[in-house]
C-alpha cells in the first residue's frame, strides 16, 4: 500500500486508487478532508464539475521503452516489438514485416509478456 503521510502531489494515480480500494468508507482514507471538502483526489480530478470515484478509474498500461532499448531498435531499423505470453524472447520487426532481430527478454525489460508495440519515431 502507498505511503499515507506523503503529500497528494507525490502520489501516483495507481497508489491513490489502491488507497481508495482498501477502505470501506471515505472517513478512514488519507484523502478525505471532512464533509466540507470531501475527497481531495476526486476534487482534483473532476471533469466538467463531475467527480469520478477512484474505483472507476481505468489506466492504459502502455509499455514505454528505455533510451537504450530505443537506441537498439533504431540502429537495427526495427519498427515493432513483440513478446508472446509465454515467450522468453523479444522479436524486433522491420518495416517490411520481417523479423530483423531476436533478443533474450532480459535485454528488453520494458517489454512484458503479451506485448505488441510500435517503436516510437524520433
Amino acid at each position: 500500500m502507498a505511503q499515507v503521510g506523503k503529500p497528494l502531489k507525490d502520489w501516483t494515480f495507481g497508489e491513490a486508487q489502491e488507497e481508495c480500494l482498501h477502505k470501506t468508507n471515505c472517513y478512514g482514507c488519507s484523502f478525505y478532508r471532512g464533509k466540507a471538502e470531501g475527497c481531495t483526489v476526486r476534487r482534483a480530478l473532476s471533469v466538467n464539475g463531475k467527480f469520478l470515484w477512484p474505483i472507476n478509474w481505468e489506466f492504459e498500461n502502455e509499455a514505454k521503452l528505455t533510451e537504450p532499448e530505443l537506441a537498439i531498435c533504431r540502429v537495427i531499423g526495427g519498427t515493432r516489438l513483440t513478446r508472446g505470453n509465454n515467450d522468453e524472447y523479444v522479436l524486433l520487426w522491420g518495416p517490411d514485416g520481417e523479423v530483423v532481430a531476436k533478443f533474450v527478454a532480459s535485454k528488453f525489460p520494458s517489454v512484458q509478456k503479451g506485448t505488441d508495440m510500435e517503436v516510437p519515431d524520433g
